[in-house]
């Protein structure tokens, strides 16, 4: 009986902080509801308040393939430690200027989106989708500006690439991400022509890929 009355305030204690704990844990619920259902409102109301873009400038080229040089030999040829420094270096840049650089971006996107490219990110990312093609040109963006615009156009060295190091983020990501912090809207959206993706008139059909791209194929499919 002793040892009865001995436990009954034990057990007392326990459904106490039992049931403490499940209210914690309810509150705590329903504030990561609350946050979760205010951050979706903040999102709509950006994605509402969005503006079309009218500055259809284009950064200066040279000055952007000297920023690159410059954040490539900082990184070692990361591309996760480029992406890193990359936000860092455009933080104290003028919102018109990421439009600008975000602009020349998607120039890149149209005059240099070959079959070749597409194809190789179809090897390496195993999907057709069209951000891991762009993914793939940022990549290649951040070595220098002749591996890129050769590597685009030239399957030997398209079949000889070796990814390392790489984050599923690209400058453009970066770009949106300083210009929000900035202004605290939405990078302003190209206009319909300046955003349509001009793909090549010709691709590799998929039972090609192998022996086109044999070395790139043995690694990455």
């Amino acid at each position: 009986m002793k040892n009865i009355l001995f436990l009954i305030p034990i057990a007392l204690i326990l459904t106490v902080r039992l049931f403490n704990y499940l209210q914690e844990l309810k509150v705590s619920k329903e504030s990561d509801e609350k946050m979760n259902q205010n951050r979706k409102n903040e999102i709509k109301k950006l994605l509402e308040n969005r503006k079309v873009r009218t500055n259809n400038q284009i950064f200066d080229e040279d000055e952007f393939w000297e920023i690159v040089t410059e954040i490539r030999i900082k990184s070692k040829n990361s591309y996760k430690v480029f992406i890193d420094l990359f936000k860092d270096k455009l933080l104290n840049f003028d919102p018109n200027k990421l439009i600008e650089i975000d602009n020349l971006l998607m120039n890149f996107y149209q005059k240099y989106l070959t079959k070749e490219i597409i194809g190789a990110s179809q090897i390496i990312f195993k999907s057709s989708d069209i951000n891991y093609t762009f993914l793939l040109m940022n990549y290649l963006i951040s070595k220098n500006q002749v591996v890129f615009k050769n590597t685009c156009i030239n399957e030997e060295l398209i079949d000889k690439l070796k990814i390392e190091n790489l984050v599923f983020t690209t400058m453009n990501d970066i770009i949106g991400d300083c210009y929000y912090l900035s202004t605290r809207e939405l990078i302003p959206k190209p206009d319909i022509e300046n955003r349509s993706t001009k793909y090549p008139e010709k691709f590799y059909e998929e039972e090609d890929l192998p022996n086109v791209f044999p070395n790139l194929w043995m690694e990455y499919a």
